[in-house]
């Protein structure tokens, strides 16, 4: 029988080296306009903070700062409704 049965799996098989160095940046596949119902909510992000704080972890400043952004945002859009 050609082709995989149920329950294989294939994989690709690849040189620990790629012949072809290429730069790449997350920043280039990001959308833009992306619906709000993909935004974490306030709840998540202080979620996050809250978790790194009582693990004693330092979150990298960029990303508290985003988190920390997030919330603000949230309430004030909950006040303009």
């Amino acid at each position: 029988m050609d082709g995989l049965s149920r329950g294989d799996c294939s994989m690709l098989v690849v040189g620990a080296y790629p012949s072809v160095e290429r730069e790449s940046r997350l920043s280039w596949i990001l959308e833009g306009n992306v619906p709000q119902k993909y935004y974490l909510s306030a709840r998540a992000c202080q979620g996050i903070l809250n978790r790194a704080s009582r693990r004693g972890k330092a979150l990298p400043d960029l990303l508290k700062n985003a988190l920390l952004e997030m919330i603000e945002w949230w309430r004030m859009k909950e006040h303009t409704l």
